[in-house]
């Protein structure tokens, strides 16, 4: 993984990561390839309602078109149309409160292919608070946690239903930025125009856990049932208020099982400590990070955070496989 640490006004942390990129000749179009007339017409969709509601990370996305010196419009195409175009997303996220402590886990699973760009952010940009976060994709992020001590990570679902909309990528940089809690993350995500089908694990150090499960027609938030120590989230919806919109497919990334490991271990009362919530991410209990990487999918990173006592743990590959070691927790501007 890249570390990078990006601070000033959003424009310019986007230019200079695009003159990056420039700089070691990795254009958009030999990491993703071509991308299609309907993703470029979704995105076209999709400005307007960034314009209005998360000005600033349309501006980090100018910023990054200008200094890679490509397009904005293909640099739209490619990073507003993610998730409602998907390929091939696993990923398992939970929130548990010991009552000594709030501990955040992540499991990113992802084609190896793309494994150059994947980058361990800090970012302390003007007018938003600072975080640290994890991403397959320049400045969106999958997960992350910032100085107040909210953590948010993204699980993709299959999607029934698109419109335009911030995908899970943005939504989870939004919340990052903007919010202190789980509950003002919550009234945030009712606000916002939802374009793509994604669950959204919250928790903040006060112990407030929740998930929304949310698409553009709907968002529900499940709460950690009562008798377990918080929640999880897979790669489907688990509420009846959104069973309309689960995907009847095949079960290739295992999902199910990892729902079933996860779920266990909260109800069994399992995660006392950072060392557990590690373990558990590693497979210890369970189906979590044991893929076939030969088939081309695995876990790339695994993330543990403390709310309270503020560590935050990263794994760089399967944690089955690589160890986790502790980078700073972020921290105010």
């Amino acid at each position: 993984m890249r570390h990078t640490v990006w601070t000033g006004p959003h424009y310019e942390a986007g230019r200079q990561q695009g003159a990056l990129l420039r700089t070691e000749n990795r254009p958009f179009s030999s990491l993703f390839g071509p991308l299609s007339l309907e993703r470029s017409a979704y995105a076209t969709a999709c400005i307007p309602i960034y314009e209005q509601q998360a000005p600033a990370l349309l501006d980090e996305l100018r910023g990054l078109a200008d200094g890679a010196q490509i397009p904005f419009a293909d640099a739209a195409a490619f990073l507003l149309g993610m998730y409602a175009f998907p390929a091939g997303n696993g990923c398992t996220c939970f929130a548990v409160d010991t009552g000594d402590d709030v501990i955040f886990g992540r499991n990113s699973d992802f084609l190896t292919a793309f494994a150059p760009p994947y980058e361990h952010c800090h970012y302390s940009l003007t007018n938003a608070y600072s975080f640290s976060g994890n991403t397959t994709a320049f400045s969106e992020m999958e997960d992350g946690v910032n100085e107040y001590g909210l953590a948010v990570g993204m699980t993709f679902v299959y999607p029934t239903v698109c419109r335009p909309g911030l995908h899970a990528g943005y939504l989870v940089r939004h919340l990052l930025e903007h919010c202190k809690t789980t509950e003002e993350a919550i009234s945030e995500l009712s606000h916002l125009t939802i374009g793509s089908s994604q669950t959204l694990t919250l928790a903040d150090a006060s112990g407030q856990i929740a998930v929304a499960e949310c698409n553009a027609e709907r968002l529900t938030i499940r709460r950690p049932v009562p008798g377990t120590q918080g929640a999880a989230a897979v790669n489907d919806f688990r509420t009846p208020e959104m069973s309309p919109f689960r995907y009847d497919r095949t079960d290739d990334l295992h999902s199910g099982l990892r729902w079933q490991t996860a779920t266990r271990c909260l109800r069994e009362n399992q995660i006392h400590s950072l060392k557990d919530a590690c373990a558990l991410l590693s497979g210890k209990y369970g189906f979590l990070c044991q893929y076939d990487r030969t088939q081309g999918f695995d876990t790339v990173w695994s993330v543990a955070c403390t709310l309270r006592s503020r560590q935050l743990l990263l794994c760089e590959g399967n944690p089955a496989k690589n160890p986790f070691r502790e980078l700073p927790f972020p921290s105010a501007q």
